[in-house]
């Protein structure tokens, strides 16, 4: 004990110490219990987003297929090297090609496919002179674009060329 203490205050101090070391652990506890609070909400929030997630998932339905329309040709296809090989796939374009143009104003009158060549096909127009060489790896809807925008070019300016190459995109080839 100190100089000038009386029994009372040194009680009171170690009541003081007790106290402090019981608001130690409440605080502790508070710790613990908003740690445990946090990781339940964490869980409860994970919980309703699975399910919310399943119902969605278990409402979504399987998607239809869209119906695969085939385009036959309406003109023959010639081939150039004489092997009579002409693809499915080239009387496809061929019949694509068709529509489109149609769509666009124009008719098709014959498909060539040149000797040696086995992804070009040219295209001869009703009422033009000129042919249009094509690429089967090309769309046809950029294809007839390029040929419709080639033809108004063509007219403008009073062009009468023998072909025109319309294989690659966004440029046209006249000769």
């Amino acid at each position: 004990m100190r100089r000038g203490q009386t029994i009372v205050a040194e009680r009171e101090r170690s009541v003081s110490d007790s106290e402090r070391m019981n608001l130690h652990r409440k605080a502790k506890r508070r710790k613990v219990a908003s740690g445990v609070f946090l990781i339940f909400a964490i869980l409860s929030v994970g919980c309703i987003v699975a399910v919310v997630a399943m119902n969605i998932y278990g409402n979504l339905k399987e998607p239809e297929e869209l119906p695969t329309e085939t385009f036959e040709p309406k003109v023959s296809i010639e081939d150039e090297s004489g092997s009579g090989l002409v693809t499915s796939r080239m009387r496809e374009y061929v019949g694509m090609l068709e529509n489109d143009f149609g769509d666009s104003g124009y008719k098709v009158v014959r498909a060539i496919v040149p000797a040696g060549k086995t992804r070009e096909i040219d295209i001869y127009l009703d009422g033009r002179e000129e042919f249009y060489k094509t690429n089967l790896d090309r769309g046809t809807g950029v294809t007839v674009e390029d040929v419709v925008r080639m033809i108004k070019y063509l007219d403008g300016h009073d062009v009468h060329p023998a072909y025109v190459d319309v294989r690659v995109a966004g440029k046209a080839y006249y000769k």
